[in-house]
């Protein structure tokens, strides 16, 4: 008996090892100062039964029950809709639970004979397979203890009859009412203060009947000599049997010797991750599997539906390698290849082509070409551009391997044409920009650009690379003598042909030069003009010049504008005896402007003379025996006043009256007698000076 469980838990262990290395760690539980145990329990209804199954949560706890008992007690939370405020419980099984004695677990390997002598041994085995050199790296990870916790709570998940035999399952048929839900309650037996314990409880309505859900769908991957089988971890799931069948699906056999285990974690509910087996086979040899998944409670689950599969020939035949790839005439190239390994199952080579190393690569003729060829002449390369050759080997399963890429070099000895369309255009920042037409060749790597700064000058090349695309932008000093730049290109093929040059394009640089100022030569006032002389500005550009003026300590006003030529100005000006300056500013073709000519200054003098009187006349009033003057004057300043003159001669007239000189009419009551008088006024201003007298006009009193 020993013999058999060790043998059976030897194959067990090394399966479970190599399948789920992560299994010990991932459920032994973790240390505490003060442990504290816990019974966990889950039920489910088929509409008449109740299946229960519980377990402890520590290793601890799970040897000391050995030798203790679980209880099991239920109670009725709920009838129909009515919810129990007070469920009393009862105990169903007055014996308990308990761990079945050494003796009984013969018979229970008998009728399990996979998870029954693995039980068995960590329960009562003295040692845990410690005598299995291959368990050392086990026990180093995890303590005794705890290795046969987790696998007796494994073959306890994967047979109801060693649960049973544990003392950790029981089927409740004991008057059940189809309306109700119970609650149950499992607690030990173990006195608290040996281990300190908390109940378990589970609720199962017996109208929620649980179906066992059907084993995950499997998916397959052909290999070469190999199968590879893949399905869903599901949480309700403790283990799967992967089944076989080579018989078209008539018949099944399990395809391990021990179920797989899935590996969950905290994340593996969210992801839902894949389950994978790799099964050995013959290639192209058909074979169905399925899936068989187990339940916690120890319910083989119905099968999954079968998938077909096989193993395929996947090794493709060992690529071969160019020798030559030769023009040999215009647009004909010669490829020439070896192959070092002829597989018994290779089938040809295809030959492709394409205008980048990296593809995409099109295949130049519709049929395979034989195992035995070694050359192939590609009438149809593209004489202009680029040309990368591949091989495509392939075998009678369908396997393709590409050779590595190959480029041929077209021989090509004409020059492109000569460029067309060269234009330029220059800013004020001196950035030019040139433009051209892209020629009519397929084969046109780029373009050269020349520079002079004379069109007698030899001209540079400013680009080492040729220029891709049909536009370049260089940037030429302002600050220099020569007026224009020059520019020619030519086109260079992919074979570093090299086309005439353009003819060659003039463009003036822009003009940031201000011209020179001009100079006054000579200044000459009157009472009214102010008389300007200059020498205008010599540059060749300049195109006009405008005249400035403004009264001392005042600002600059514009006053005039003259082309170059003009070199004098004359200024009439209202306010005399007050000084103003001048000055010139000269403006070439481009709008730049010279400094001001070195200003002038002037004062137009005071004659004496004020401006005469107008639209001076004289009537009598024969109504009221009066005579009356009216007049106009020119700008008759504050102070000014008006004399009128009276005689009975033109040439003999005195003063008669003075007036201010902002009336413009006088009435003459003064006179006594009758005759031809003369009339006359002029105006004066306090500092002597005076309007000339008026023409004397005569009046007859009556």
């Amino acid at each position: 008996m020993k013999k058999i469980i060790q043998t059976v838990l030897y194959q067990f262990f090394i399966g479970l090892l190599l399948a789920t290395p992560a299994l010990i760690s991932a459920q032994t539980p973790q240390k505490t100062d003060a442990p504290r145990g816990h019974v966990r329990v889950i039920g489910k209804s088929d509409g008449k039964a109740v299946t229960l199954r519980w377990a402890p949560d520590q290793a601890a706890l799970w040897m000391l029950m050995r030798d203790h008992k679980y209880i099991v007690e239920r109670a009725v939370l709920a009838q129909d809709s009515l919810v129990s405020q007070n469920p009393k419980f009862i105990n169903l099984h007055a014996d308990g639970f308990a761990v079945q004695p050494l003796a009984e677990w013969e018979k229970v390997s008998v009728q399990e004979p996979t998870f029954g002598p693995i039980a068995a041994q960590t329960l009562w085995g003295k040692d845990f397979i410690t005598s299995i050199g291959k368990a050392q790296n086990l026990q180093n990870r995890a303590e005794e203890e705890s290795n046969r916790f987790v696998f007796g709570m494994f073959c306890a998940d994967n047979s109801a009859a060693v649960a049973e035999a544990m003392g950790l399952r029981w089927l409740d048929t004991y008057e059940l009412r189809p309306n109700r839900t119970y609650i149950y309650r499992v607690y030990t037996t173990l006195p608290q203060q040996v281990f300190p314990t908390d109940t378990g409880y589970a609720i199962v309505r017996i109208a929620n009947i649980t179906p066992l859900p059907v084993s995950p769908q499997p998916s397959a991957r052909a290999m070469d000599g190999a199968v590879q089988i893949g399905w869903d971890m599901l949480p309700e799931f403790s283990s799967f049997w992967v089944e076989k069948s080579e018989d078209g699906g008539r018949t099944f056999r399990k395809a391990m010797d021990l179920p797989l285990l899935p590996i969950l974690n905290a994340d593996s509910f969210l992801t839902q991750p894949k389950q994978y087996w790799t099964d050995s086979v013959v290639n192209y040899r058909p074979v169905s599997y399925r899936i068989l998944a187990t339940t916690p409670f120890g319910e083989k689950c119905p099968p999954s539906t079968p998938v077909q599969t096989m193993g395929r020939d996947l090794n493709p035949p060992t690529p071969p390698f160019f020798v030559e790839l030769k023009n040999i005439k215009d647009s004909s190239v010669l490829l020439v290849w070896q192959k070092d390994v002829m597989e018994p199952d290779f089938q040809g080579f295809r030959v492709e082509r394409a205008s980048k190393i990296d593809g995409p690569y099109q295949p130049l003729h519709t049929e395979i070409l034989s195992p035995a060829a070694s050359r192939y002449t590609d009438p149809d390369a593209d004489y202009n551009g680029e040309n990368f050759y591949r091989l495509i080997v392939s075998d009678t399963a369908g396997n393709l391997a590409a050779s590595t890429p190959g480029y041929a070099v077209m021989i090509d000895t004409f020059a492109p044409a000569r460029p067309t369309g060269l234009t330029g255009v220059i800013d004020k920042k001196g950035v030019v920009t040139l433009n051209w037409q892209r020629g009519a060749e397929s084969d046109i790597l780029g373009y050269r650009i020349f520079f002079a700064n004379d069109a007698t000058h030899t001209f540079s090349n400013l680009t080492g690379d040729p220029v891709p695309g049909l536009t370049f932008v260089d940037t030429v000093t302002l600050r220099t003598l020569s007026p224009r730049v020059y520019y020619q290109i030519c086109a260079v093929d992919r074979h570093f042909n090299h086309s005439p040059r353009t003819d060659m394009i003039s463009i003036a640089r822009p003009d940031t030069i201000a011209p020179v100022r001009p100079v006054f030569s000579d200044v000459v006032v009157s009472d009214t003009v102010v008389y300007l002389y200059w020498v205008a500005s010599n540059s060749e550009d300049a195109a006009r010049q405008v005249i400035y003026r403004r009264p001392e300590q005042g600002e600059w006003s514009r006053i005039g504008e003259a082309d170059n030529q003009v070199t004098s100005w004359q200024d009439r000006v209202q306010e005399k005896n007050r000084f103003y300056e001048y000055s010139i500013e000269t403006i070439d073709e481009n709008g730049n402007r010279s400094p001001k000519a070195q200003p002038v200054r002037a004062r137009p003098y005071d004659s004496g003379v004020k401006p005469p009187v107008r639209a001076f006349q004289a009537v009598f009033n024969e109504t009221n025996k009066q005579v009356e003057l009216i007049w106009d004057t020119f700008n008759s300043q504050p102070g000014d006043y008006t004399v009128v003159y009276r005689g009975a001669d033109a040439a003999r007239m005195s003063a008669l009256r003075s007036v201010d000189a902002g009336r413009k009419q006088f009435t003459d009551q003064s006179i006594t007698k009758k005759g031809q008088y003369y009339y006359s006024i002029k105006i004066m201003d306090k500092s002597g000076r005076s309007t000339p007298m008026s023409p004397a006009i005569p009046v007859m009193v009556r």
